[in-house]
């Protein structure tokens, strides 16, 4: 599933015409990446969490010419699933 069939799925769930609901949407995922952006944690209580992580820099040597480098330090989005997703999508 895909951005566009979520607004479709849950445009058919509601009484919500298409375009509010891929407003609704975006401004859902804007909110949720500007909480990350400021090093904040978006729990949705059953569902899950999105936090983000720091990598630190680390030194690796290339494999063509064994040349150290340097990684810089990143920061990477997480997710942790909720234990209601957990149950709902155990086989």
């Amino acid at each position: 599933m895909n951005k566009k069939d979520l607004i479709v799925e849950v445009a058919k769930n509601t009484e919500y015409e298409k375009e509010e609901v891929t407003d609704i949407v975006d401004a859902t995922l804007d909110a949720i990446v500007d909480a990350l952006k400021e090093g904040d944690r978006v729990q949705l209580l059953g569902f899950g969490t999105f936090y983000t992580l720091v990598r630190p820099e680390r030194l690796y040597k290339t494999s063509f010419n064994k040349e150290a480098k340097v990684t810089p330090e990143t920061v990477m989005p997480k997710f942790k699933p909720g234990s209601a997703l957990k149950r709902a999508v155990k086989k």
